[in-house]
């Protein structure tokens, strides 16, 4: 009697352990759950918007945005509502809006091609090399965001026949390996001649993906400011599909940016990069700067 009396409090014993985990892990995957979100959007690229809260890139998985005005107490935000969050970096050009843009505008190579308000840089510059490291890239790693989103490293293209091309690319590539030692991985914007060079010296580990904008379409701004939009010509449509297979090839990331209001060329983007598993974002402005709903 004594020996089934106990064989019942050990048996309700393990019984309340077992319903107590139960519960526990229960109500862990609910409060898990409760911080994912099904995002309508895969990516959105942000780079000239003000500082902005969280809850306006409610529909956005991944935020491409200027960290210089947030906060690492901000990118946490971002994370707890499931984002990941891309930071703005600019290590070809310099922007005359920039806090710093006095103190390497001896270093400028003339106006950067279809930005009145940036200026060529040059790499070459052991200043700037360390300022975009040590400074810049510094403070961008420090603030926790998931990766780094380079821009201009177009400059090596548009100085190729230069004297100094060399110097140039040799200048991007010293900067984009020391940033390698920081936790975020970096994204490169454009730049395909850049990147097709770094798959030809098998450097590719240096990166994690890219970006290209205007694929299959493109704009010019008018006088008044507006954009007017084309199709892009079918030669450079064909040069970037074959990139994006090379891209591919080497494991690379890719996602596209178009300039479109047409409903055809919409429908035609996101059928291609679901094929493809790319991601992409679609606007009607070049300045990047409204958080589409």
């Amino acid at each position: 009697m004594k020996t089934r009396k106990k064989t019942i409090i050990i048996f309700g014993t393990l019984l309340i352990l077992a319903i107590g985990v139960f519960l526990i892990l229960y109500f862990g995957i609910i409060k898990n759950n409760s911080h994912k979100h099904d995002f309508k959007y895969k990516i959105g690229f942000f780079i000239g918007a003000d500082k902005l809260s969280v809850s306006k890139f409610s529909d956005y998985e991944t935020v491409v945005i200027d960290v210089t005005n947030y906060s690492k107490e901000d990118i946490q935000k971002f994370h707890k509502e499931g984002h990941k969050v891309y930071a703005y970096l600019n290590i070809g050009s310099l922007e005359k809006y920039r806090t710093y843009y006095d103190s390497f505008s001896d270093l400028s190579m003339g106006k950067y091609p279809n930005w009145d308000d940036e200026v060529k840089i040059d790499v070459t510059s052991k200043r700037w090399q360390d300022y975009v490291v040590e400074v810049l890239g510094k403070n961008i790693s420090q603030k926790d965001v998931d990766n780094f989103f380079i821009d201009n490293t177009d400059l090596y293209y548009y100085m190729k026949d230069q004297e100094n091309s060399e110097g140039i690319y040799n200048g991007l590539l010293k900067i984009v390996e020391r940033l390698n030692k920081y936790k975020p991985k970096l994204i490169i914007n454009g730049g395909d001649y850049f990147v097709q060079r770094l798959f030809k010296e098998n450097k590719t580990n240096l990166i994690s993906g890219i970006n290209q904008e205007s694929v299959f379409t493109t704009y010019s701004v008018r006088d008044d400011g507006k954009l007017t939009y084309k199709n892009q010509s079918k030669d450079d449509v064909e040069y970037f599909l074959n990139y994006f297979k090379l891209c591919k090839k080497h494991k690379l990331s890719v996602s596209l940016i178009e300039y479109t209001k047409d409903k055809k060329m919409i429908n035609k983007v996101k059928s291609f990069c679901k094929k493809n598993n790319y991601t992409y974002f679609i606007t009607e402005s070049n300045k990047l700067n409204k958080v589409l709903k």
